[in-house]
């Protein structure tokens, strides 16, 4: 039969009829399905919706592979993986290198372009055009510059033949207001090229970042599970946040600073060789030293941030498995534990960060002790090639050296850029890798085939598994076994036995490492995955709830199916049909908002069964033929366990992981497993005759049949003990519900409300520093050397200011002697400079101790602090000196300069929930839709800050040009002379020039501010209480937990990483190690709350015993559903409706033959109670 003739045969798959469902219930799904499917709004996740694919799950014998990429049917061979390894989603970024060791470069940095749109590329390319233009700016100064200092030279002079002066008055002030006039032209062009290319850079870096996060997010989700139980998902949550960041300022602000920069040096280079080229290659060879030094330290610097970044990350992972546990870390007291890890783990970036200082040290104390002795280089041959007649005036040789300056500054502007771009770098790296990671089992695939009528059987054929973090443990050895449609299989067994590992590979979080797994006779690597995974319903024992409302919890089991295109009253309607199937629906009701109350942070406002039940609805809301329930009612309590399973697992194929054997008895197939092999299997009367693993089990539960425990006043027993927080957090929670679904969230920016306006950055950096006080010997050193740093700064204005007039005043030999001697001065400055930031001294080395801190504070205590110390030392006396040689020409050039600058200043966790349930692309969609707001708000605030921005960039030149015509006019009066002029003018223009490398700092600079808020107000509520254990008590506890025996094999031993939140070990095995935790503090009270609800009926009664062994001698009080598990208790309460409605021994309870009575009797604990 072909295709054709099959489709027109098949009943449409809108009618979706269901075996063994009744007309009703068939007709109550298929009357909620569209007639229609709109198209997803993710386009790349479609997959082509053709009637001809889909058949209802009956009446097709022999289902058939329809691959959704063509039009004929295609029936591939057992065996085959048609999407094990699929090609990457997201752009064509190349593999070559990926996943080697080398450190993040160049390559890796130009391939964050790969996820420009057109429009970032043109943003882009004005961005470029304007960043060259800004950069030229400066040198074009330094020829109205020069020009200005030949006027000036004139002034004062007469000509030796007439005795008349070179320049009256009047042509004085006329050339000082036509040459002053150009720095207001090369303002204005520089305030327009900075606004473009800062707005352009930040606008387009925001929408690249934003595109790396998602496709960093897809990737991320499409990985295989194993490759998260050797990769902590919260180390790759923590990637996502940090190195985002650092990729935006790398695109960003810091691009706007290097390009400028390139242009700079290239630009000043071209006017210094059009004025003289000689002087231009004998000054420029202090070039290549500057070049080399930062080459080399830079490569050190990107080598020691890669290591730095990848301890950050694990630390990041550990911090966030701790706060997820916050509870139980209290409740043991495990701060001291999980503070000497976290440590372990800042050491080690300590140990780099002390690296970093030297490195950093030479790099500034080079590079301005080299630009020092390009100034001695430039005067001292500059007078000597003026002298023989080949430069023909003053102001060329001013050109020159200003030109030299600005080139070989604009590498010291370039430097400390670099070290943001190496951590961009760094970051690249590493995000490309794991983009480019293929993924053996993707989910985002769209490669194979999908069945054509899911009948639900599913078969092990001779499968054997080890879990990649355990390689050497062989969790299941040569399986077979077959779960037929449409019916119930329990899988029992001690705890590691191989169970929930089927669950696994038939969910295809894993592939079996031999043999096959088959869906209706065809190997599950042959269908699509996406696919696949949403004919399956799971519940596991811990079910992962998100933060949001029950309906938006229950509503995600419709994604990956028809139904999520419903209407919400139309998905409404399925998740209250779901709801009550699950015997969910009476409690829910009975919440502070029904359906539409906000289930906590990791569901921490709902009860164990409430959870559960609300998960259980969630797996069969889509009907699914398949359903996986792995101790998914260890929770409840017998009546709503009966009810929920009965329900649920009607008309489909189920399979049941469960230790409690009371809620089996009624399964098809009953498989026991030991060791990761079938011991026997068949009914429960079989087995029972049988006699064997099964019938040891039961004895040892006492199971025997119970009446039916209906009992309305029981209905609404948990619902009335819903906690009173529940009441209290809808009112403040249910307005966020939209917003705090995700778990990726972006804060584009810190606020002020985390704490950050309590203390001012002077009394934070005081707080850190005394908490710090072993130090003070570093910081005095490092400080005082920033002190004398930035008093250096006036004296170069002295010397500048000799120079200048040297030409004016002396001729000849004199000219000579006077030029030599100041320009050796400027060796004096290097000597002295190099001497208090050599690399011992540096602020960055005295800093390096501190690297525990947040990489925010970090960020400010390291370099940058010596930095802006320098700079504040050297405003400050560079103020005083010129306000002490000219106040007039001060006051107009400090209030006309620096307040423009100041107004500048102002300006992985769920994964497995979310694979099984197929919300890849609903996780996507939404953190799409988070991202979107803050790049709009980016946008806004770029338009207007980056104003304010480029006037602090560009504003000096107008006070440069203010400053030379005020100057020239009190020279031309006879107030001051050149002398004077020059002195203030250097003064007040560089005070101008580091106030705005200051201001620059000021995004660093908050940052810190809020870091160091934050971490002061953390220190000031920390308590922790620590103590030690002994190894022997240790294995005393695990001996009596009855898990020593399971942990001895491991690889490691007790020193074995149990992964994160526990993934490494079976629910059972966790629940005795949690037990053995409790046990080891031999505490005088313990909390019991379903202790061994995961337990087999083996370990169950062993650590029964230990746990009565220990409380002999203090104060014991468990919650237990398994009421086995209590009947030696002093005193048993019996709770209904939020009251105590029995209360007594087990004995005095029986007879009795009340609440607790019936309850034993529906467990079959006690045999003489009927």
């Amino acid at each position: 039969m072909d295709s054709g003739e099959m489709s027109e045969k098949a009943p449409s798959y809108h009618s979706y009829p269901s075996p063994g469902f009744t007309d009703e219930k068939n007709a109550y799904y298929s009357m909620y399905l569209p007639t229609e499917i709109p198209e997803p709004y993710e386009s790349e996740y479609a997959i082509p919706q053709t009637n001809e694919k889909y058949a209802p799950r009956s009446g097709c014998s022999h289902p058939r592979l329809i691959d959704p990429y063509s039009e004929k049917p295609r029936l591939p061979p057992h065996g085959e993986a048609s999407n094990t390894v699929s090609a990457r989603q997201g752009p064509d970024i190349p593999e070559d290198g990926a996943g080697d060791n080398s450190q993040g470069g160049l390559k890796d940095y130009i391939k964050l372009w790969c996820y420009a749109e057109p429009i970032d590329q043109f943003l882009h390319f004005i961005g470029f055009t304007s960043a060259i233009g800004a950069g030229a700016a400066l040198p074009l100064m330094s020829l109205v510059f020069g020009e200005l200092v030949n006027i000036f030279n004139k002034w004062g002079r007469s000509d030796p033949l007439t005795g008349k002066p070179l320049v009256t008055p009047d042509e004085f002030r006329a050339s000082i207001n036509n040459n002053a006039l150009w720095f207001v032209y090369i303002f204005l062009g520089k305030f327009i090229m900075v606004y473009l290319h800062t707005t352009c850079f930040t606008v387009s870096a925001t929408r690249m970042t934003r595109s790396i996060r998602l496709t960093f997010v897809k990737s991320i989700l499409r990985q295989e599970i194993a490759y998260f139980d050797t990769c902590s998902p919260g180390i790759v949550a923590t990637k996502i946040s940090t190195h985002a960041n650092l990729i935006q300022t790398g695109l960003s602000e810091k691009v706007g600073i290097t390009v400028p920069g390139i242009a700079m040096l290239f630009s000043a280079f071209a006017v210094a060789f059009s004025k003289g080229w000689k002087l231009t290659v004998v000054t420029a060879t202090t070039l290549p030293a500057v070049i080399i030094v930062v080459g080399i330290t830079v490569a050190f610097d990107q080598q020691l941030e890669q290591q730095i970044l990848e301890v950050y990350s694990k630390a990041g992972g550990l911090a966030e498995e701790a706060l997820g546990s916050v509870r139980n870390i209290a409740a043991f007291s495990a701060e001291k534990k999980l503070k000497t890890k976290y440590d372990a783990y800042l050491e080690q970036a300590k140990e780099f960060g002390m690296k970093k200082g030297p490195v950093l040290g030479v790099q500034y104390s080079s590079q301005f002790s080299i630009l020092y002795c390009a100034y001695a280089l430039c005067f001292w041959y500059g007078i000597h090639l003026y002298l023989q007649g080949q430069i023909s005036n003053a102001g060329s040789i001013v050109t020159i050296l200003f030109s030299c300056i600005i080139a070989t500054s604009s590498l010291t502007v370039i430097a400390p850029s670099m070290g943001d771009l190496t951590k961009a770098a760094a970051a690249a790296k590493e995000v490309h890798e794991l983009i480019s990671r293929a993924s053996t089992i993707d989910s985002s695939s769209h490669s194979g085939a999908q069945l054509f009528g899911v009948r639900g059987e599913i078969e092990l054929r001779n499968v054997s598994f080890k879990y990649p973090a355990r390689p050497t443990v062989r969790v299941l050895d040569g399986v077979s076994m077959v779960f037929e449609a449409g019916k119930t299989t329990a899988i029992v067994g001690a705890s590691g036995s191989g169970k929930s590992t089927i669950v696994g590979l038939a969910e295809r979080w894993y592939d079996p490492e031999h043999g096959e797994l088959l869906l209706d006779e065809y190997n599950v690597k042959d269908l699509n995955l996406k696919w696949l995974r949403s004919q399956i319903g799971l519940v596991q024992q811990e079910p992962v709830l998100f933060n949001h409302t029950v309906y938006a919890n229950d509503a995600h089991g419709l994604q990956g199916t028809d139904f999520k295109y419903l209407g919400e009253d139309e998905k409404r309607r399925l998740v209250i049909a779901a709801c009550i199937d699950a015997n969910a629906h009476e409690f829910i009701q009975n919440l502070p908002n029904g359906y539409d109350t906000i289930v906590g942070e990791r569901a921490s406002l709902m009860s164990g069964g409430q959870k559960q039940r609300i998960a259980i609805a969630r797996s069969i809301i889509s009907n699914p033929p398949i359903l996986l329930l792995d101790e998914a009612t260890s929770a409840l309590d017998p009546r709503s366990e009966a009810a929920a399973l009965e329900e649920a697992s009607n008309a489909r194929t189920t399979i049941m992981i469960a230790h409690h054997l009371s809620i089996v008895k009624k399964a098809d197939n009953i498989v026991v497993m030991n060791k990761g092999q079938i011991v026997e299997q068949g009914n429960h009367d079989e087995l029972m005759f049988s006699q064997g693993a099964y019938y040891r089990l039961v004895s040892a539960q006492q199971l025997a049949v119970g009446p039916d425990m209906s009992n309305d006043n029981d209905e609404n027993a948990e619902t009335e003990c819903v906690p009173e927080q529940i009441a209290r957090a809808v009112s403040r929670k249910s307005k966020f519900a939209s917003r705090r679904w995700s778990t990726w969230t972006v804060k584009p920016e810190i606020k002020a409300e985390d704490g950050s306006g309590k203390h001012n950055i002077f009394r934070c950096l005081g707080i850190i520093f005394y908490a710090h006080k072993q130090h003070w010997l570093w910081f005095l050193g490092g400080l005082t050397g920033c002190f004398i740093a930035g008093a250096i700064f006036p004296a170069q204005a002295i010397l500048f200011s000799k120079i200048f007039t040297v030409f004016s005043h002396y001729c000849s030999e004199k000219l000579r002697e006077r030029g030599n001697f100041w320009a050796l001065m400027f060796f004096i400055l290097a000597i002295d400079i190099e001497f208090f930031d050599t690399p011992e001294n540096s602020s960055g080395s005295l800093t390096a101790r501190l690297s525990s801190d947040p990489q925010s504070l970090q960020n400010l205590l390291q370099e940058n602090l010596g930095l802006n110390t320098v700079i504040l030392v050297n405003i400050l006396s560079s103020s005083l000196l010129s306000l002490f040689t000219g106040w007039k020409l001060s006051l107009e050039a400090i209030f006309g300069c620096l307040p423009p600058l100041f107004l500048a200043a102002e300006a992985v966790s769920a994964i497995r929930t979310v694979a099984s349930l197929t919300l890849e692309d609903e996780v996507i969609h939404r953190l799409a839709e988070r991202l979107n707001g803050p790049v709009r708000s980016t946008y806004r605030r770029t338009l207007w800050l980056m104003i304010l921005f480029g006037l602090g960039e560009s504003v000096d030149l107008l006070g440069i040009g203010l400053a030379f015509w005020y100057g020239g006019r009190l020279i031309s009066f006879g107030e001051y002379d050149a002398e004077q002029f020059f002195l203030v003018f250097i003064v007040v223009v560089f005070d101008g020039q580091e106030a705005g490398m200051l201001f620059g700092l000021a995004a660093n600079l908050t940052k810190a501010h809020a870091a160091a808020n934050k971490i002061i107000h953390l220190r000031s509520t920390l308590g922790i209480p620590y103590g030690e254990v002994s190894d022997g008590a240790v294995e005393k506890a695990a001996r009596d937990a009855n898990i020593h025996t399971f942990i001895q094999p491991l690889p490691q031993g007790y020193d074995t990483d149990v992964g994160t939140k526990g993934i490494a070990l079976s629910g059972g095995q966790r629940q005795r190690l949690a037990t053995a935790r409790a046990l080891i503090r031999e505490p005088s009270i313990l909390l019991l709350d379903e202790a061994t609800s995961a337990l087999d009926t083996e370990s169950e009664r062993i650590v029964q015993d230990a746990i009565e062994v220990a409380s002999r001698a203090r104060t014991l009080l468990a919650v237990a559903n398994r009421l086995s598990t209590i009947r030696g208790y002093d005193r048993i309460l019996v709770f209904e409706s939020g009251r105590v409605v029995e209360e007594g021994s087990h004995e005095e309870l029986m007879a009795l033959r009340g609440r607790y009575w019936y309850m034993c009797l529906g467990q079959g604990m006690d045999r003489e109670a009927a």
